[in-house]
């Protein structure tokens, strides 16, 4: 079987799409912090850089209502996911969440993979 599927983003792009993840999580953690939310704001802002940086390794694929409606699943799901973990008052190093993090790459990475197939190959 043959699964006819567009291509992910060449390095070039990825290097962009890297600093636009960084340009929406950023911002998203200060806020947070500000209102005085830093504990659930860092997760937060790692979940918003996933999501974007997968979005953008898909990118080609925006055309597709596939892609919105996987992209607007996965971004519900984080968010409910972020609000409901009670999460404690102690400072959380990025060494600490890298493993989480990755693991939420390859989640949300394989969802997008998942669906392009699923929807793509139907067409």
């Amino acid at each position: 079987m043959v699964f006819v599927t567009e291509p992910i983003a060449t390095p070039e792009e990825l290097k962009k799409w890297v600093l636009i993840a960084f340009a929406f999580a950023i911002p998203l953690y200060i806020l947070l912090a500000l209102i005085g939310q830093a504990n659930p704001g860092f997760p937060a802002a790692i979940a918003v850089y996933m999501v974007v940086l997968n979005a953008g390794m898909f990118w080609r694929s925006r055309g597709h209502v596939w892609f919105w409606i996987t992209i607007a699943a996965l971004s519900l799901a984080h968010f409910l996911l972020i609000i409901s973990i009670h999460w404690p008052r102690i400072s959380m190093i990025g060494r600490a969440l890298l493993p989480m993090g990755g693991l939420d790459f390859l989640m949300i990475f394989g969802s997008m993979k998942l669906a392009q197939r699923l929807f793509v190959e139907s067409t």
